[in-house]
């Protein structure tokens, strides 16, 4: 059986305004490496309240990779790797 990965769709919790932004340049950096697409980059401030004051503040980020036209795709997978870190720091 053939699969041709079409796209995905990625939603990442991240702390300042300032990863945000990082975040973005190193997803358009991992598409632009390996020949696809960054094809959405949203983000949406959210807040955790305690006694109607915010005691925290982090951000939604919700991206989608193009690997493929649906129609005519270019490249089939034999499997998907997300490349997963685990570290004792929250930073990238």
């Amino acid at each position: 059986m053939l699969k041709a990965l079409i796209k995905s769709t990625n939603e990442v919790r991240l702390e300042t305004i300032e990863d945000v932004k990082t975040y973005q340049e190193m997803m358009r950096k991992e598409a632009n490496d390996n020949n696809f697409q960054l094809a959405t980059y949203s983000w949406t401030e959210k807040y955790t309240k305690s006694g109607g004051e915010i005691v925290e503040t982090y951000y939604q980020v919700k991206y989608t990779f193009v690997f493929n036209d649906l129609k005519s795709p270019e490249t089939y997978l034999n499997s998907i790797k997300y490349n997963m870190v685990e570290t004792d720091q929250q930073e990238f």
